[in-house]
């Protein structure tokens, strides 16, 4: 689903506050502690469970990361957005005339404008 600047900037502010959040946070750390323990915990012939913990950390990875990806995502539209707005502001500015003559120099135009 492909979607509006709007909603990337809303999931973005809202996992910035999730990953911010200290219940997630220790939620998140009790979580992985636990299955390493369990991992460490098992024996080397419990091959199905050993990878089923294994999977259960990278999926546990895997959701911090795309939280985070999630995060950086609106940061990089809402910085796009800022500097796009201040070019459309750049541009106005130049049509009505109020834009620096890049080849003016005060200094050696004798004062002209």
């Amino acid at each position: 689903a492909v979607l509006t600047v709007q909603q990337i900037l809303a999931l973005g502010e809202q996992a910035s506050q999730m990953l911010g959040n200290p219940v997630y946070r220790t939620a998140h750390q009790l979580k992985l502690n636990e299955l390493i323990s369990d991992l460490i915990a098992s024996e080397p012939q419990e091959t199905k469970k050993r990878e089923w913990l294994y999977h259960q950390i990278r999926a546990l990875g895997a959701v911090a990361d795309q939280t985070k990806q999630m995060v950086d995502t609106a940061k990089a539209v809402l910085k796009e957005q800022q500097e796009s707005s201040q070019q459309r502001a750049d541009d106005y500015m130049d049509r009505q005339g109020f834009g620096l003559d890049e080849d003016y120099n005060p200094f050696t135009d004798g004062g002209r404008i």
